[in-house]
């Protein structure tokens, strides 16, 4: 489908891909969030793309994470840092060594891009396609402030998560300090990404109990109705989903506290998944989910192998939590089909052609024991419709 900002009304009949930081491939020399990977992306048809937003000092740019160490081995945060600082710098295609990043990269032929130009580039090659601009923290009031006065708005479907603000009312406010559009409400199309994990740290914040499926549950329809109750629509509810619940494990009530709280969130968040889509606050909601295989895994001397993932706040692997249950959700987030759990309308994902990755099982490019998919080349496939 054409410019899905556009489609909210609608009733859509296939679910529809998009395309995660750009479906970047370093292994042959596209990174994420570059515009050659975009490029890339769009001449083989892809039309719908997820691109990462992070503030540098004054101005937005596009990367995934707060720190400019993994991308660019600049070990500071961007908002320590100017435009000037980062604005045209190669981003960099790691590869990994023990339990860390190799000393030695490789310049990509993509440079940091600020958030503007990168939208304004994709509208030149796919002005029927749709940015999902992802803002992970408080700078979703300032950049939507910003864009409601572009034309691009009408492109966009802007992602943001519970990480800041867990109530409609305390967005809107943070939005109307940065003098949006005067119709910045009805030009916002707001696409919430609500992890499980995420219904019980909301639940502290917001001083509701947390103890069930149906408190967790309680919890994330507290944070949806907040929106309409501030006048905000939500053009779409983005749910990560494993599919699992405590008969998937033989000794359920074994298991700590804390793995049981994060199988009733999963629990809980498929029903809040089913109560919004026949919700009348929400009419038109679209759901969406992910399968996205962040992660990567490293040999060990004794044949093991140790898992790890990326930190957002500082750009280094961080080992995979060792509780079992909570490796098992990890896991399933990035098997194929288990997102398809939640019948979404759209899927995010590493994988356009396969849709989803199992974790950490793909042949690689495992010169120095590193398996991902990201590192994994794929031949060329026909052009999608």
């Amino acid at each position: 489908m054409s410019n899905l900002a556009q489609k909210g009304h609608e009733t859509w009949h296939h679910m529809q891909i998009v395309t995660h930081r750009f479906y970047f491939r370093p292994g042959n020399g596209f990174p994420e969030n570059g515009l050659s990977t975009m490029r890339a992306s769009i001449k083989r048809g892809l039309r719908n793309h997820e691109w990462d937003i992070a503030y540098a000092g004054e101005g937005p740019i596009v990367d995934h994470d707060f720190s400019a160490y993994r991308n660019l081995d600049i070990d500071e945060e961007f908002a320590h840092l100017s435009i000037d600082d980062v604005e045209g710098k190669p981003i960099l295609i790691r590869r990994f060594q023990s339990n860390a990043f190799a000393t030695e990269s490789t310049p990509s032929q993509d440079s940091l891009q600020t958030a503007e130009n990168t939208f304004k580039e994709f509208l030149k090659l796919a002005p029927d396609g749709t940015g999902f601009p992802d803002c992970r923290d408080q700078e979703i009031a300032e950049y939507w402030a910003d864009l409601s006065h572009q034309e691009a708005h009408k492109s966009a479907l802007l992602m943001f998560y519970t990480f800041a603000y867990h109530d409609g009312k305390d967005v809107a406010e943070a939005i109307k300090q940065f003098n949006p559009h005067p119709d910045w409400r009805a030009r916002s199309k707001f696409v919430l990404n609500f992890y499980p994990s995420e219904l019980i740290t909301v639940a502290t914040r917001r001083g509701m109990p947390a103890d069930t499926v149906e408190d967790l549950f309680n919890v994330g329809k507290a944070v949806l109705e907040s929106f309409p109750t501030a006048g905000i629509k939500l053009f779409g509810l983005v749910a990560m989903c494993s599919g699992l619940t405590p008969d998937d494990f033989d000794t359920f009530e074994a298991l700590t506290k804390e793995e049981r709280s994060a199988i009733y969130a999963e629990q809980a968040m498929v029903k809040l998944v089913g109560w919004a889509r026949t919700s009348n606050q929400f009419p038109h909601l679209k759901i969406g989910s992910g399968t996205r295989a962040y992660d990567c895994s490293i040999p060990q001397a004794d044949g093991s192998r140790m898992y790890f993932t990326y930190s957002l706040m500082t750009g280094r692997m961080v080992p995979w939590p060792t509780l079992p249950a909570l490796r098992k959700i990890k896991e399933r987030y990035s098997t194929p089909g288990v997102a398809e759990i939640l019948r979404p309308d759209f899927l995010i994902t590493d994988e356009p052609e396969r849709a989803a990755l199992p974790c950490c099982g793909i042949p690689a490019d495992d010169t120095l024991g590193f398996k991902h998919p990201r590192f994994d080349t794929v031949p060329e496939q026909p052009k999608m419709d």
